[in-house]
């Protein structure tokens, strides 16, 4: 084999290592929803039972406890939909695979590597040299610019430049040009080789930047979002036991907080994906993430009830 075709080779090999590790966080992600989605409907089924109580015992009208039906409805559906998404998820990384990864029990999604900021121009770098057509390209691009003379080049850069400043493209220039065409191919294939090479830098800065983002959201969901939700849930259990909050307010807050760790959990899954993205992109291959963000850390807060 050449060495183009052990670079083709690897690079497709870097595609399929990319499509599986895109899937076994799907699925671990999918799959640990699953867990969040199961306690919110834990919550909704005691406040369904409780307004029902309520309802008989003549505290509650049946309107507002068709209001906690609702709550329960949803949050049913709300797992339903979690399980059949674990399901496709698992699923893929099972046509991925193979073996029994559909059946298995999955892990959690660990943590995030260490953030190690190395400078652009080196990650630029190594995604020149591990993309297997950029050499191609810049050898092509440096073989017919040596066989041409100096002169035959800047008469062309000339030509080119002043149909570019009255508006024409280059296919407009005329056929009895007073110089070989190989020099007009020659800057050509340059101009596509230097095309080529922005490219691949701009995949990488974008990758670079993407990642980052998606990781500080995550950091900040993790280290921040949870622990104000777990103090809010902690003082509201102490304002209940006080009779200050209701059992409504109690159970709103679960909800709030259950909620805001999904919300964590799924930023780190964006998180894990843009890093697969940056890895792809620093081994030679073409960006294909996208700026989709976990959302941040809203959730419904049911409203102050009464005991």
């Amino acid at each position: 084999m050449s060495a183009t075709d052990k670079a083709q080779l690897n690079t497709s090999r870097q595609a399929q290592v990319l499509q599986v590790k895109r899937a076994w966080t799907e699925a671990v992600a999918a799959h640990q929803s699953i867990q969040f989605n199961r306690q919110i409907l834990e919550a909704a089924e005691a406040g369904t039972e409780l307004a029902e109580r309520m309802a008989r015992t003549g505290n509650w009208s049946r309107a507002r406890q068709m209001q906690e039906e609702l709550l329960l409805w949803d949050a049913r559906t709300q797992v339903q939909s979690a399980e059949l998404k674990a399901l496709q998820t698992q699923l893929t990384l099972w046509q991925r695979v193979g073996g029994q990864s559909h059946l298995a029990k999955l892990p959690e999604l660990p943590d995030l590597p260490a953030l190690d900021l190395q400078p652009l121009a080196t990650l630029e770098a190594q995604a020149l040299a591990a993309h297997w057509e950029w050499p191609v390209a810049q050898a092509d691009a440096r073989r017919q610019l040596q066989g041409q003379t100096a002169s035959s080049l800047a008469l062309v850069r000339q030509a080119l430049a002043q149909h570019t400043s009255t508006g024409l493209a280059a296919a407009t220039l005329p056929a009895n040009l007073p110089w070989n065409h190989a020099a007009e191919n020659a800057l050509q294939t340059q101009a596509d080789a230097d095309a080529m090479q922005r490219q691949i830098r701009a995949d990488v800065r974008i990758a670079h930047a993407v990642y980052l983002s998606a990781r500080a959201q995550a950091e900040q969901s993790q280290n921040e979002v949870q622990r104000l939700h777990t103090a809010l849930q902690q003082e509201s259990l102490l304002r209940y036991n006080g009779m200050l909050q209701s059992t409504w307010d109690l159970l709103a807050s679960a909800r709030q907080r259950i909620l805001s760790e999904d919300a964590a959990h799924q930023a780190k899954r964006q998180a894990w994906l843009a890093w697969h993205d940056l890895q792809a992109v620093l081994s030679g291959l073409p960006y294909s993430g996208g700026m989709n963000t976990a959302s941040g850390t809203s959730a419904t807060t049911a409203p102050a009830q009464g005991h």
